[in-house]
């Protein structure tokens, strides 16, 4: 589905100029750096989840992204549905006379996830937008390769959940690739009837 993104932002982009190559060659440069050792080396600290939803919520503005791809990026994703998942756990022991204290440390991380967003809007989400404003072009090209070098995340995901269940992507290739077949067909749809993106 990201792939396909990509393609319709690509339209969005005038002649490949130079300067627009530079950006692009670096966005993806950095992303992809990013989405192999993100996960693994900056953790999950309170700090890092702030960052990650101010960032994440800057794909309100950039269309073709969403903020979970920013999230798998970061390494958040996985991790911020565990939080979720634990805090209604919590409220179910509580309703049933366990106490609270199983709430503290996932509510305060939620908390701190949500304030990261409302940070977001008002700093990188703007940021962006006045960028979508005075450099069009060269902002779009920054956001096709955000998107293609994104990519490499959700791969390195799905290896290592299928690794985990001794699988390889040899058995798993038709379906996953079915799905992503799936997924573009209908980006590219969406995009071509009803106008997703107006240039």
């Amino acid at each position: 589905m990201k792939a396909a993104s990509a393609v319709i932002v690509a339209e969005a982009v005038a002649s490949p100029t130079p300067r627009r190559k530079f950006v692009a060659l670096a966005g993806f440069l950095v992303v992809f750096t990013a989405s192999g050792y993100a996960a693994a080396s900056i953790g999950h600290g309170l700090p890092v989840v702030f960052v990650a939803r101010a960032v994440a919520v800057s794909a309100m503005v950039f269309p073709g992204l969403s903020g979970s791809l920013f999230l798998v990026v970061l390494g958040q994703y996985v991790f911020m549905l565990d939080t979720l998942s634990r805090f209604h756990d919590g409220i179910v022991a509580a309703l049933r006379g366990g106490g609270v204290d199983p709430l503290f440390t996932p509510l305060l991380i939620l908390v701190v996830f949500g304030a990261g967003g409302v940070a977001g809007l008002f700093t990188i989400a703007h940021a962006v937008r006045r960028a979508l404003e005075t450099t069009r072009s060269a902002t779009f090209a920054f956001l096709m390769s955000l998107i293609v070098g994104a990519l490499r995340a959700p791969v390195l995901e799905v290896s290592m959940r299928l690794a985990e269940a001794g699988q390889s992507w040899t058995t798993a290739l038709p379906r996953f690739g079915l799905a992503a077949l799936l997924g573009a067909a209908g980006i590219l749809a969406v995009d071509r009837y009803a106008g997703v993106l107006e240039y």
